[in-house]
């Protein structure tokens, strides 16, 4: 008998009975020998699009916070890991040291709009303008979330803002980054 192991989410959410019953039962119709478990071990499982559960992924992600408060590039900093436990996360404090060229090794750039010398928006510009950085996803961090402000940020190429205080209590954060993730990395595929 084959058996299958699933692990838990890795911030501890429980898997709603309704779609763990419902991937279990994809995979019974695939492998009708399996003995499907829950032990916590490193196995990924990743049920097709559509059904509302999504793991997180084993990929190692890379994410570069810009922000002019070193106190939220802290904060910041330690909620992206609780989210991506694997991730690499930079930080930058000085918007004028954004190389837009070496964002490329990048996954995801989050960036405070309203900094000193250059702006988020003015560093989102020119990311948009290199056709090469079309795979990094740009995030908007900032208090500044009007409906003007919004259409302006979607404009200069962001693919989502996040209000500030950015905290694990958004309930969406980190579906919205698996959401740029993927979006992003579909661009030349």
């Amino acid at each position: 008998m084959l058996k299958m192991i699933v692990p838990p989410l890795l911030d501890n959410r429980a898997i709603g009975l309704e779609a763990w019953n419902s991937a279990s039962s994809r995979l019974k119709s695939i492998l009708p020998e399996a003995e499907i478990s829950t032990e916590n071990v490193a196995a990924i499982f990743t049920p097709p699009k559509g059904d509302g559960l999504r793991l997180p992924e084993n990929d190692q992600y890379r994410f570069l916070v810009v922000d002019d408060n070193v106190i939220y590039l802290r904060i910041f900093k330690r909620v992206l890991h609780k989210l991506f436990p694997t991730a690499t996360v930079d930080v930058l404090q000085l918007s004028t040291a954004v190389d837009v060229h070496s964002l490329l090794q990048y996954h995801i750039v989050f960036l405070d709009i309203e900094m000193p010398d250059v702006t988020g928006v003015d560093i989102a510009r020119s990311v948009r303008s290199c056709p090469s950085l079309d795979t990094v996803g740009l995030i908007a961090v900032t208090t500044r979330h009007l409906l003007s402000d919004l259409q302006l940020y979607q404009q200069c190429g962001f693919d989502h803002t996040f209000p500030k205080p950015v905290g694990l209590n958004q309930g969406n954060i980190f579906e919205q980054i698996l959401r740029v993730l993927e979006n992003r990395s579909s661009h030349f595929c």
